[in-house]
């Protein structure tokens, strides 16, 4: 039997009750009437979240506004706003959910926020751009090497392994996908960069790959289908007979067998175009170009910087050494010794026949032979 002067109802009993808003309990309050003056009901609701302890107060404890060191102010017809005032600090209104016009200023305040970031990434990108054409040479030069790949099948070539002389694959020829071939030799060498290569340019064109060298030089380089190689000459005369724009340092190359040299190709060299000299380097990478290749190259009015005396093999080593000279602005005399140089220890041959078959009017006149002897015997060039 409950004690008299107690309440039948435990305490948690009937705090449970207050919380849900029953008053079947003799010791819950009534629901305050709707219908009273809002001062009644805002002093209800004040005296309400003393007793419970707790109150939708968004970002701001609770404990402090229970405890007494915030005095606050809830308006019933406010939606959970609650005005909250500490002593020193005025007044701070806060609500659980922002109005449409609180949204709309937050969006577009992030919106201020992204647009200044990412103003300020564009201009990080610039300086760091503007640095590092700073550091590189003003007179950047470019290089444009053209590729005819080797072909079995239809070049008048002594026959390589069919895997590396199938003039359609460029991944696995000998002059471009081969360990010795431009584009796995440049990918591979010191101070090189490969910045990307394209495949299927053309019909033609079966691969393009980009290069740079220590941001002095930057290196196109095409690989050309095997059968394709008459217009691949072509193409390399005419950017022959192209003066640069604009003054700056260019030269194309060419690299492969010297088509010049098959039957079907005898007349291709009268139709190549001419000019007055220009300022354009050019040089041609193939077996004995300077008898072929120079009457032509003269005619485009063409600084001629590297041809070939002799029987040779045209690796990308040859290109890697003739590139470094020219972009630290070399001459041609010494474009020549640089790829002399470079034969010489890819080939395992004494520097001086290495040199013969580059400055092969020097070499002869001194008494050395004009080609680079091979190991399987004297008197045997190497072609590939």
């Amino acid at each position: 039997m409950p004690q008299v002067g107690f309440s039948a109802t435990p305490p948690l009993t009937r705090r449970r009750h207050a919380l849900r808003g029953r008053s079947d309990s003799p010791d819950v309050r009534p629901p305050v009437n709707r219908r009273e003056p809002a001062e009644n009901l805002q002093t209800a609701k004040t005296r309400e979240i003393e007793e419970q302890g707790f109150a939708s107060c968004g970002r701001f404890n609770c404990g402090l506004v229970k405890s007494g060191l915030f005095k606050f102010q809830m308006d019933p017809f406010s939606n959970g706003t609650l005005d909250i005032e500490k002593p020193g600090f005025g007044r701070i209104s806060t609500s659980r959910e922002p109005d449409q016009k609180n949204r709309e200023q937050n969006r577009q305040a992030r919106k201020t926020r992204m647009s200044r970031l990412l103003a300020a990434l564009l201009v990080i990108a610039a300086l760091c751009s503007a640095r590092d054409a700073a550091r590189a040479d003003p007179e950047r030069a470019t290089l444009h090497v053209i590729v005819a790949l080797v072909d079995n099948a239809t070049q008048g070539i002594v026959p390589v392994p069919a895997r590396i002389g199938n003039g359609n694959d460029p991944a696995e020829n000998l002059y471009w996908g081969a360990s010795l071939g431009v584009k796995s030799f440049l990918s591979k060498a010191p101070g090189w960069r490969r910045e990307n290569c394209v495949l299927n340019v053309s019909r033609i064109i079966l691969e393009r790959c980009s290069f740079t060298l220590d941001q002095r030089l930057a290196v196109v380089a095409d690989a050309w289908r095997g059968v394709s190689i008459a217009d691949a000459m072509t193409q390399f005369m005419k950017e022959a007979a192209t003066p640069p724009q604009g003054g700056r340092r260019e030269m194309v190359l060419f690299v492969g067998h010297n088509g010049l040299m098959d039957a079907q190709n005898a007349l291709l060299a009268s139709g190549f175009p001419t000019h007055a000299p220009h300022t354009r380097s050019a040089g041609v990478l193939s077996c004995l170009s300077d008898r072929y290749f120079g009457p032509a190259l003269a005619a485009a009015g063409v600084q001629t910087a590297v041809t070939t005396f002799s029987l040779m093999a045209p690796e990308a080593y040859v290109v890697e050494a003739i590139a470094r000279v020219f972009a630290e602005n070399g001459d041609e005399t010494a474009m020549r010794k640089a790829a002399g140089a470079a034969y010489a220890r890819y080939q395992k041959i004494s520097p001086r026949a290495g040199a013969g078959v580059f400055l092969g009017r020097q070499t002869r006149a001194s008494g050395s032979p004009s080609f680079p002897i091979s190991p399987a015997g004297p008197g045997k060039p190497k072609e590939r």
